[in-house]
Formats: structure tokens, sequence, C-alpha cells
């Protein structure tokens, strides 16, 4: 190689096909769906896929057309307008729907399936929120309601899980402000919940059933801090941090975290 030669550099060998940012236009359709008006173009149903669905949740994410061709990728979903990105972080949340695991109430095995009681929320479990499932484990007084902005960007959000409580059973009050949504009243000084702990769409914790086959493929550590759960019916819940989980739940939970 000559002293002039430019290195050959992944970039420099692929097309990757970069989506200008200030040239795309996307709009949700009347049927629920979203186009894009793109260099002349009207495309009438694009399909958003990200590339690094955990690691990296709001870059390098794929725009496909109806026939599934490839338009082109967006770099960093934060490089849109605000009216643009609300509409494709909108699409990534129902694409890449994945509840929040709050609390493990039961695990049982039984014939080759791991079954697993959850109590779940549509947002990020934090410090208020444990509370709130304190509230629903007493049969649901004074539960608030819950965010449901987050599964895009944690999604890094990302990061995703569900869980179900039963009555009479103890959580312990976490630490930080990384917990849950919140109980009647949002920290111990009493204060009201921000908007951002209730949430656009004010949902409050539920409980599911989740059947788990194959527990060495379906359940992961997806790093030294979250897991993610897929049941027989290809929902995923996702534990956003071991750490914060209350005691009976991280004992549940132990025997599958390899």
């Amino acid at each position: 190689m000559s002293e002039n030669a430019e290195p050959r550099g992944l970039v420099n060998v692929i097309d990757i096909g970069w989506l200008d940012a200030g040239g795309a236009e996307f709009y949700a359709t009347p049927g629920g769906f979203i186009g894009l008006r793109y260099k002349g173009s009207d495309y009438r149903r694009v399909t958003l896929r990200r590339a690094l669905p955990v690691r990296s949740p709001l870059e390098f994410i794929s725009v496909a057309d109806a026939d599934n061709s490839e338009i082109g990728i967006i770099r960093d979903v934060g490089e849109l307008s605000g009216p643009q990105a609300q509409v494709v972080l909108g699409e990534l949340d129902k694409r890449y729907f994945c509840p929040y695991i709050y609390e493990v109430a039961s695990v049982k095995d039984k014939l080759g399936y791991v079954y697993m009681e959850l109590l779940v929320g549509a947002s990020p479990p934090n410090g208020a929120a444990r509370a709130a499932g304190e509230g629903a484990r007493a049969g649901g007084r004074g539960a608030r309601k819950l965010l449901g902005a987050g599964n895009s960007g944690a999604t890094d959000g990302g990061r995703q899980s569900g869980e179900v409580r039963k009555q009479g059973a103890r959580v312990r009050k976490p630490d930080v402000a990384a917990a849950k949504p919140s109980a009647g009243n949002s920290g111990a000084e009493g204060r009201k919940p921000t908007a951002g702990e209730l949430g656009a769409e004010g949902r409050k914790p539920y409980k599911v059933s989740a059947a788990v086959k194959d527990v060495n493929k379906n359940i992961r550590m997806l790093d030294a801090d979250r897991l993610i759960i897929f049941d027989v019916d290809g929902n995923r819940f996702m534990v956003n941090s071991i750490a914060a989980l209350d005691r009976r739940s991280l004992k549940a939970l132990e025997p599958y975290m390899f």
C-alpha cells in the first residue's frame, strides 16, 4: 500500500445509505401506520427497524417501504425535528413494546416450562413506582397512573420487562429514585408525582402471567444489571435494574440469571 492510499475502513467499503433527516417528512396515516415523504416520493407505509435495539435504540433506524426495500437509515432520531421525532418514537414504541418488570410474585417449574406471575408497567421503574406497587398489592388502592412515555428511549430504553404482585408481598424501598411508578404520594416528602412520573398514557401497573420454555435461550442477561424474558407467546418483559428489585423478586429470578 502506498503512503498516499486511503485507508479501507468499513465506511469506505459499505454504502450505508443514511437518510437525510432534513429532507425527510414522517407522518401518521389514517389507518394507524406511518408514511414518509422523501426526495419527491411519498411512501404511504414504511417500516422502522432498530439495528441495535438494546445498545442503541434511538440510533441506526432502518426505514423500509411496503415492499421491504430499504429507503435509508436514520443515524440518530435526535437529528429529526420535534414533530418528526415524535412520529418515529411513537412507531418504535409500538413495534418494540416491552413492559418493564416491577416485581416477580411467583415462579414455578412444571413439565419443562417456567410459569411466572409478574407485575409490569409501560415505563422503567422509578423510586415512586415502588410505592405504587405496594398500593396495587394491597388491592390497588391509591396506585398511581404509570408513565407511558418510556419504551423507546429507554428504549434504551430499549431496557424492558414485566412483573406481577401478590397480596401481602413485601417490597423494600430503594435507595435511589429508580424503582417504580408512584402511589398516592411520590417520595418521602409526599409531593405530587411529576408529569414524567405519571406519564402521558396514565397507565397503572398491571399483572401478567408468562410461560417460558427453554430458559437458557429465553431468559437472558443483557448486561450486568439488566435481564430480558421471552414467553411462549412471543411477549417480551425486561428487568431494567436487577439491583433495584425487591429481595423476593431477586430470589425468584436468581436461578435463571446466567
